[in-house]
């Protein structure tokens, strides 16, 4: 999995804000699965987000990648 937007210094989250959108890219070779993951920050403490369950799956022409 490829975190397609995640800028030169991480995903940031605002000040003053909640939530940020992300997108993914999975290599083409990757099998439909399910899977929980997880996001850590990268300050002192590591605090861990509750666990997402990404869904990808395939689609005609393309890979597509889903969380919830």
């Amino acid at each position: 999995m490829i975190v397609d937007n995640i800028g030169l210094n991480g995903v940031l989250i605002p000040k003053g804000e909640s939530e940020r959108q992300i997108s993914f890219t999975a290599a083409k070779w990757v099998p439909e699965t399910d899977r929980l993951c997880y996001a850590v920050e990268n300050q002192a403490g590591r605090q861990t987000s509750l666990p997402v369950l990404l869904h990808v799956r395939k689609t005609p022409g393309k890979v597509t990648v889903a969380g919830k």
